[in-house]
């Protein structure tokens, strides 16, 4: 049985071919869009059992509602203010670092905070304990436009318990 040098060549090329193909199949080039920092701890952290929760929410606009129940029920609950689950609160202490993938539908986000739920009253007991962009000089929120391709890095919050940013709710 004679065999045709040229089915040989067509038939080793075409393995090579076959066998350096990409397998991975359809995959998403973009980045899910996020927001990625750190939360730092600058002073003491007030006791576990003051510590209810801690959450980070973005915001669209500025949450100049009177309460917390109003941000909540015309904000958070209709899923105008993302918000994260709450953040792992176990042994947190002066110098800590928790960094943070907080994953959003692009847009503008003007408003930037790290929230506390201080007492059980869930629809009143919180308060913002930092603010992104916001400084002892520069009290003002930072804002950050999140596209569809890609995360923003260093959107870091600094907490000082002891001098918390301007409350945008009673």
């Amino acid at each position: 049985m004679k065999v045709d040098f040229k089915v040989i060549v067509i038939f080793v090329v075409s393995l090579l071919l076959l066998s350096c193909g990409d397998d991975s199949g359809l995959v998403d080039y973009y980045p899910t869009p996020a927001l990625v920092g750190k939360i730092k701890f600058i002073s003491k952290v007030p006791p576990i059992d003051s510590l209810k929760s801690m959450r980070i929410g973005a915001s669209p606009f500025y949450p100049l509602y009177s309460t917390f129940d109003s941000i909540l029920t015309q904000g958070i609950l209709t899923g105008k203010i993302p918000v994260t689950s709450t953040l792992n609160l176990e042994g947190l202490d002066s110098g800590d670092v928790i960094n943070f993938t907080f994953d959003l539908p692009p847009g503008e986000y003007k408003y930037i905070a790290l929230l506390h739920q201080y007492g059980t009253n869930f629809l009143a007991d919180w308060q913002v304990i930092s603010v992104y962009g916001s400084t002892k000089t520069t009290p003002n929120p930072k804002s950050v436009t999140l596209t569809q391709k890609g995360k923003i890095y260093d959107v870091d919050l600094i907490v000082d318990f002891k001098n918390l940013p301007p409350q945008p709710f009673k």
